[in-house]
């Protein structure tokens, strides 16, 4: 029996097995967060394995018998078994079109829901993210949204949330909107919001050229409210707009750098002065820094020899 049966084979028989290499969300610190891992390579999956770990889930996800490290490592073997299936393109069979599915329901609108399972509900997430399944961008909304209506949302469902809807990506307006109004409106009484949705605004998956200015234009807009109100106008709230400042600050910066043509600004009226200069051109297609091919490695330059240039073989 392989280690990974062995592993399927303890989680079915009630283990409380945690994959080493998945850290629980609650122990996680969101100032250190790095991107979501790579899918793992070279991992095959049967049919009836797939659907094994499906049952799993079933039985473990919104049992409070059970620890929610059993669902959360079941979830670890879904994705894992999603990529598999996903690798498979035109070749997949019905079955396997269906696995897909099935992964994407159980995960988007089972898990991502499940009462008093905060560690189902924060894993499940961050994969859909990882997976990019444009079927789980509306159950991702509507669990964002819910979590939004705290004023002191749990900061690892704002980042894992909205960073997996960039990863989905798509041109779906209301989700744009959505994601464009808290990053550049102020939304949220808490500043960390606006932080996750600007940073949200960057690494989204492709932006045409339109929206890519019009995210530009908004970013920098909100960007030079706050730092105008931060370093003049009314002394008494002054401080309010430096604490807001401060917390969109780098976020901010980058995506306008990102957005833009790389340019690193100083200050949002930097920005706007870019900005100013470049409205009128053409905005190409945006893809985010996740998805962008990597570049191709400089060539070497060949080696001299003593006594002379060297010339290339042949």
């Amino acid at each position: 029996m392989s280690i990974r049966r062995f592993l399927t084979a303890l989680l079915l028989g009630g283990g409380t097995l945690l994959a080493q290499d998945e850290p629980k969300p609650e122990q996680a610190d969101p100032a250190e967060q790095k991107p979501a891992e790579k899918p793992a390579e070279g991992l095959t999956f049967e049919n009836n394995e797939i659907q094994m770990f499906l049952d799993t889930f079933d039985q473990t996800y919104k049992n409070k018998d059970l620890p929610q490290d059993d669902a959360v490592a079941t979830l670890t073997n879904l994705k894992n078994a999603y990529h598999f299936l996903k690798s498979k393109g035109e070749g997949a069979t019905k079955e396997q079109v269906k696995l897909q599915k099935d992964i994407i329901d159980r995960i988007a609108k089972k898990g991502l829901f499940a009462k008093k399972r905060p560690l189902v509900n924060l894993k499940c997430a961050e994969i859909l993210g990882e997976l990019g399944d444009e079927d789980g961008r509306a159950p991702l909304v509507k669990y964002l949204e819910a979590v939004l209506e705290e004023k002191s949302p749990n900061p690892l469902a704002v980042e894992y949330s909205f960073q997996s809807l960039a990863w989905i990506g798509g041109d779906d307006k209301a989700t744009l909107e959505l994601v464009l109004d808290y990053a550049s409106k102020g939304k949220h009484p808490d500043n960390t919001v606006a932080a996750q949705a600007i940073k949200a605004c960057y690494q989204w998956r492709e932006l045409d050229g339109k929206m890519r200015k019009e995210f530009f234009e908004k970013i920098c807009l909100y960007l030079e409210g706050l730092h105008s109100g931060a370093t003049g106008g009314d002394p008494k709230r002054r401080s309010t707009y430096e604490t807001r400042y401060k917390a969109v600050e780098n976020d901010g910066k980058d995506c306008l750098r990102e957005l833009g043509d790389g340019t690193a600004f100083a200050d949002p009226k930097a920005a706007r002065a870019w900005f100013n200069e470049n409205k009128k051109g053409k905005w190409e297609k945006y893809v985010g820094p996740r998805f962008r091919k990597a570049a191709a490695p400089a060539a070497k330059e060949p080696e001299k020899k003593e006594g002379g240039d060297a010339k290339p073989e042949g």
